[in-house]
């Protein structure tokens, strides 16, 4: 399974085409494993602890797109510069992709239609 994404906030002038390869899988997962770790810290932990997973999340998803999306350092730098929403939607509709949720999606609307 492959898909074509283009995310113009971080300078992708191009769609590039990703493989779900077992390494970009293992990374989705690892990440959805991160950040279900973290709300539990964030939900459960002190303040210092809070800040630091925070931090630590912000991280971890622009390592994450930078990885799966081939990404030059200056292009994974913009994700910086997004809002949080911003970088949240786009770390879910990467996930969603490689997880296959949004063929789900598609045919669930379609489903509907009838």
């Amino acid at each position: 399974m492959a898909f074509s994404i283009k995310i113009k906030e971080l300078g992708m002038t191009k769609p590039v085409e990703i493989k779900v390869s077992n390494k970009v899988l293992k990374n989705t997962l690892k990440l959805q494993n991160e950040i279900a770790s973290s709300q539990e810290k964030i939900a459960n932990g002190e303040v210092d602890v809070v800040f630091a997973t925070m931090i630590d999340l912000i991280d971890i998803k622009k390592e994450f797109i930078k990885e799966v999306l081939r990404l030059t350092d200056t292009q994974a730098d913009k994700f910086d510069e997004l809002t949080v929403e911003e970088g949240d939607d786009i770390v879910a509709e990467i996930t969603s992709k490689v997880l296959g949720l949004d063929e789900i999606q598609e045919e669930s609307d379609e489903e509907g239609k009838d």
